[in-house]
């Protein structure tokens, strides 16, 4: 899906005003191309200028933050829905979607990390979507082994304690050729891996200080984020 490319160089990010949240309510009962249109004046100004600039701010705020993060790109996800294979034919998308990635051409199959805000919740994501066919291969690998095994067992460990949700795609059953009494067994069966929280929507959404917020909460899963950055970096090893 082509979206513009992100401009660094843009106003700087102010915070997401009321009126961007009563847009995206009203397009939720008015989800179709005659009112978008009479309406997307107001969708360029209170939702995806200010998204486009709390992207950037979320990039240089990673940066920033983390040493071995010296550059991320962003993927603001456009508010048309490709509704081809869904039941559901809403043309447009209700929530802001933003994608932080340091490989933009891996898609969904590098590490990420991912903010979603909508009129009720706002969710942040970091792992990895989906597993293409190698990183699926070396991920089983990793899990089987005792060092990497275990360090990925404590790291989900910890984030459940912590209150996040670990999930993802997930086989039914134990991959062939894998034990299916393993103490990881669970593991084994996932074709994709994050760390997920969702809240309410925080004060600070409508302030200066909303992209630091989420970096913050993202660091609750940097050690998700290492240990898959590190399993897609042995690609071709």
């Amino acid at each position: 899906m082509k979206t513009k490319p992100l401009d660094q160089s843009q106003a700087k990010f102010g915070g997401f005003r009321l009126e961007a949240f009563a847009f995206l309510r009203e397009l939720g009962r008015n989800n179709n191309k005659a009112w978008f249109d009479a309406h997307k004046q107001e969708f360029k100004t209170l939702v995806e200028a200010p998204a486009y600039a709390f992207a950037a701010e979320v990039c240089r705020c990673l940066s920033a933050t983390y040493s071995d993060i010296p550059r991320i790109n962003a993927k603001v996800f456009r508010i048309y829905r490709d509704v081809r294979f869904s039941q559901d034919k809403s043309p447009y998308k209700t929530h802001v979607g933003i994608r932080f990635s340091e490989d933009a051409s891996r898609g969904c199959a590098a590490p990420f990390f991912y903010v979603h805000l909508d009129v009720q919740k706002l969710m942040l994501v970091v792992g990895i979507k989906e597993f293409d066919a190698p990183t699926r291969s070396r991920f089983r690998d990793a899990v089987m082994d005792n060092v990497k095994g275990n360090k990925l067992g404590s790291i989900v460990a910890e984030l459940k304690k912590g209150g996040l949700i670990v999930t993802g795609e997930m086989s039914a059953k134990v991959p062939r050729g894998f034990p299916p009494d393993h103490e990881r067994a669970d593991l084994l069966c996932y074709d994709g891996l994050y760390a997920e929280s969702t809240q309410g929507i925080p004060a600070l959404v409508h302030s200066h200080g909303f992209p630091d917020y989420c970096v913050g909460r993202f660091g609750k899963a940097k050690k998700l984020y290492d240990w898959l950055k590190l399993l897609c970096a042995q690609q071709g090893r």
